[in-house]
């Protein structure tokens, strides 16, 4: 419940429907996004026998804004208000059951506040940015497509829209079937690299909605058909979610998020016996 409004909806309904509902209370200790105020939570736990029947209220949580940050003196501020609000309902008579701050930076930055629950998110996927150690976390995907084309281009040509790169050498181009419309950011363009073969290649001219082109030449033997590697491992070597959304100028989730719906995801069961630090 995010307000008083929500909550008495949520009231109505549940009376309605003649069930409980269990709900959580979000606190805006900082964020300015979703959540009521102090003096709210305090007036709606107050009255919460008058005016929420029907209403189960379970727990009390809230959002650090800078929980990435964790030198930020903005995540004392919040955690402070946090405790003074909870307090100040346990006060009033309310023991919330679940009481949660924490996200996924908020886990490893601030493990004294990890309180009744955590709500990793990010985390699920080891694609986290910035922050301090984040233990054994391993990345848990891998993005690949194949080279679908490949072509010897002579030097002094111009690749892609804008004709924004120019060849300094005669080279060998790669066609790969994935562009914006599928998550590679066009803002790669020029700036990042793949694994083919166990090396790095980069970006070269913009990417276009679905097909990209990446300069092989310094990788031989790269054939139609070979795996392409845009996150994960290949070889010795690995690119990870963060790195690749650092070259992007953004962070993981974004990059993440935009992986399109033309991707299938292919689901592995498998047991992981050890974790290496």
């Amino acid at each position: 419940i995010t307000s008083r409004e929500d909550a008495l909806l949520v009231s109505r309904v549940a009376q309605r429907l003649g069930k409980g509902a269990h709900c959580h209370l979000k606190v805006d200790s900082g964020m300015t996004r979703f959540g009521l105020t102090e003096e709210e939570v305090l007036s709606l736990v107050q009255a919460r026998r008058e005016v929420l029947s029907g209403v189960n209220l379970e727990g009390l949580y809230s959002h650090l804004a800078c929980a990435d940050e964790p030198d930020s003196p903005f995540n004392r501020e919040q955690i402070q208000d946090f405790h003074r609000i909870l307090d100040g309902v346990k006060a009033l008579g309310w023991m919330p059951h679940l009481v949660h701050l924490l996200n996924s930076s908020g886990i490893f930055n601030f493990p004294q506040e990890q309180l009744d629950a955590v709500r990793p998110g990010i985390a699920l996927y080891g694609a986290m940015d910035g922050g301090r150690e984040t233990g054994p976390l391993r990345q848990v995907m891998r993005v690949v497509t194949k080279v679908r084309t490949i072509r010897c281009i002579p030097r002094g040509a111009f690749v892609g829209y804008g004709s924004t790169f120019r060849l300094e050498r005669d080279s060998r181009l790669a066609v790969i079937p994935m562009g914006y419309d599928d998550g590679l950011m066009r803002s790669l363009s020029n700036r990042g690299s793949v694994l083919v073969r166990g090396r790095r290649v980069p970006i070269v001219g913009r990417i276009s909605m679905r097909s990209t082109v990446i300069d092989v030449t310094e990788c031989p033997g790269v054939d139609v058909g070979d795996e392409v590697v845009i996150i994960g491992t290949q070889g010795d070597e690995s690119m990870s979610a963060v790195e690749l959304a650092a070259s992007a100028g953004t962070i993981s989730y974004e990059l993440l998020c935009l992986l399109g719906t033309r991707n299938p995801r292919i689901f592995i069961d498998a047991e992981v016996d050890e974790i290496s630090p």
